[in-house]
């Protein structure tokens, strides 16, 4: 039976929760950690409660002797500039045909890890930085060691009550261009929509907040929804209906995936998947986020913007170097 770990840190708390067990496929009715790629055709996998450990993480002392997994497959295309700018203007083009009404392209790009790197020591140092965010840091086999500081929930629960999330729309803190422009609107509205209409398939008592969330350096327009699922709908099935949302995706959610996968020329793996707990009563998922892979002296980071009608390559690159920035500041890559 193959074995992992994960470490995480749950949003504005002051616990890491260090968890190691068998990994395997997920059965409905499993508890645990669950891990689930970008791609829902893919197999989800679950670290069962085997061994858990609560630590203060003022008090966390990383050994760094946890044994790290590199994946068999591990991507070796980085788009560059360009490339990237050509994804973008074939995504809008696709836009105005009207095959699409959105689509999320990603990249990904590999650093050097500094000779000091040490994991453990990089996830406290995340779980300090982004006290907002969920840090976690995952090392299993058949996907390797995966880190991460992400703004976003899939969904949380506590019995039939779920919180979920639709967050879209992206710029710089404090942004001296003012209010969001009318293209960020509209990206993030296809989100809130979506999300609702999943939502009213399967709940009661659905209300929504609407506001400004801060992730780092950036801050993206958040709709906060609330529900009550029927009683013959886990919270876990929903989830796995939501992923993967328009978020990270795109509209038509099936034309729009089949558009990636023949323009990025790269796997996400899991970067816009999902990741977190599940227990009996409550489940704490993420999509996963201002991501990285592990490639023994170098990290692979992964970041992606949402293509609209109106969407200018340009600015959409300049947002995924915005992303990538959450993790190379904590990495010591740019100056802070």
């Amino acid at each position: 039976m193959l074995k992992g770990t994960v470490l995480y840190r749950l949003p504005l708390q002051d616990t890491i929760i260090r968890l190691s067990g068998n990994f395997k496929l997920y059965d409905p009715g499993d508890e645990g950690f669950i891990v689930a790629p970008f791609s829902n055709e893919e197999e989800r996998y679950i670290i069962l409660n085997e061994k858990e450990e609560i630590i203060s993480l003022h008090k966390f002392i990383p050994s760094n002797d946890l044994e790290l997994h590199i994946a068999d497959r591990l991507n070796n295309h980085f788009s560059g500039h360009s490339e990237y700018m050509e994804y973008v203007k074939s995504g809008v083009k696709a836009i105005e045909n009207g095959r699409l009404e959105k689509v999320v392209l990603s990249r990904c790009e590999q650093v050097e890890l500094p000779e000091t790197f040490a994991a453990e020591s990089f996830f406290r140092d995340l779980s300090i930085s982004y006290p907002d965010a969920f840090t976690y840091m995952l090392t299993v086999p058949v996907f390797g060691t995966w880190m991460g500081a992400s703004p976003e929930i899939l969904l949380n629960s506590e019995g039939k009550n779920i919180h979920t999330m639709a967050l879209a729309g992206t710029r710089m803190n404090h942004s001296p261009e003012g209010n969001f422009t009318e293209k960020e609107i509209n990206e993030q509205s296809l989100v809130k929509e979506y999300v609702r209409e999943i939502l009213d398939k399967s709940c009661d008592n659905v209300s929504l907040i609407q506001g400004v969330r801060q992730a780092g350096n950036m801050e993206h327009i958040v709709t906060y929804f609330k529900a009550e699922c029927w009683e013959n709908i886990s919270p876990v099935k929903i989830a796995f209906e939501l992923h993967p949302t328009p978020a990270v995706c795109g509209l038509p959610v099936r034309e729009a995936f089949e558009f990636i996968s023949k323009s990025e020329q790269y796997d996400r793996k899991l970067y816009s998947g999902f990741l977190g707990r599940i227990r009996k009563n409550s489940t704490d998922l993420f999509v996963n986020l201002r991501c990285m892979e592990l490639n023994g002296s170098h990290a692979i980071l992964y970041a992606g913007a949402g293509i609209v009608q109106g969407s200018d390559p340009a600015r959409e690159w300049k947002e995924t170097e915005n992303k990538m920035e959450t993790l190379k500041r904590v990495l010591g890559n740019i100056e802070l």
